[in-house]
């Protein structure tokens, strides 16, 4: 598999957790709509890690390594504020949206819709901000 395969492969999966994440969230599964939109965030900041020939670590919250990316730092701030916080508080939510709360509080219970919405919202802006980022590099794209 090429390096262009391999991002190609992660931006799909983005996509198709933001339509299991979309699911959920008709189905009020909130936890899974925040579970499946951080994944998809995840899996698209992986792709950018790839394409910037940086090793792509096999952790979660990756906030802190797409802070020293040129390509990100280039984006207009309050862009590149906006996708940094998107990431920053999918991260954090993930385990709450698998395990519940340190109290015992099943995830199924934590969040609402409003909560879930801001996660799909969240996840959706940096898979695209990402898609943005790297269509310039392939020339059409890399759909």
């Amino acid at each position: 598999m090429t390096n262009i395969d391999l991002i190609q492969s992660r931006l799909a999966d983005a996509r198709h957790f933001l339509d299991y994440a979309d699911r959920a969230l008709q189905d009020e599964l909130f936890h899974h709509t925040v579970q499946f939109a951080q994944r998809a965030a995840e899996l698209a900041v992986k792709a950018l890690l790839a394409q910037e020939g940086k090793d792509v670590p096999e952790i979660h919250d990756l906030a802190k390594l797409i802070s020293n990316l040129a390509i990100v730092r280039a984006l207009p701030p309050e862009q590149q504020s906006q996708f940094y916080a998107s990431n920053r508080a999918l991260a954090r939510e993930r385990l709450t949206a698998i395990y519940g709360t340190s109290e015992g509080r099943p995830p199924n219970t934590v969040f609402d819709r409003a909560g879930a919405q801001r996660a799909l919202s969240q996840g959706e802006f940096v898979v695209k901000t990402v898609e943005a980022l790297l269509a310039p590099r392939s020339g059409e794209g890399l759909e």
